[in-house]
């Protein structure tokens, strides 16, 4: 969670954390569940949730940070867009 703290530091908004289906994976394909929020342990409860390998999912974060109450990832609902780690 160290990581996302000092990624979005100097940011507003929420960012958008999801778990993905592994590629090679036989179950449904797609995303496996979401949170949008800046709170760690939100962060934690979900990665807990859904970093299981019987979940066979990557976790992946968006690089833009997210409009208060939008839920998807779509051009119009960013605020901050970070392309690397603030030096």
């Amino acid at each position: 969670m160290d990581f996302l703290r000092e990624y979005f530091g100097g940011t507003e908004g929420a960012v958008y954390i999801c778990g993905l289906r592994n590629r090679d994976s036989k179950q449904s394909k797609g995303e496996t569940g979401n949170v949008c929020t800046r709170d760690p342990k939100a962060v934690q409860t979900f990665v807990a949730q859904c970093d299981l390998p019987e979940r066979e999912n990557g976790i992946y974060f968006t690089t833009a940070t997210l409009k208060p109450g939008a839920t998807r990832r779509l051009g119009e609902n960013c605020i901050n867009l970070r392309r690397s780690l603030p030096t």
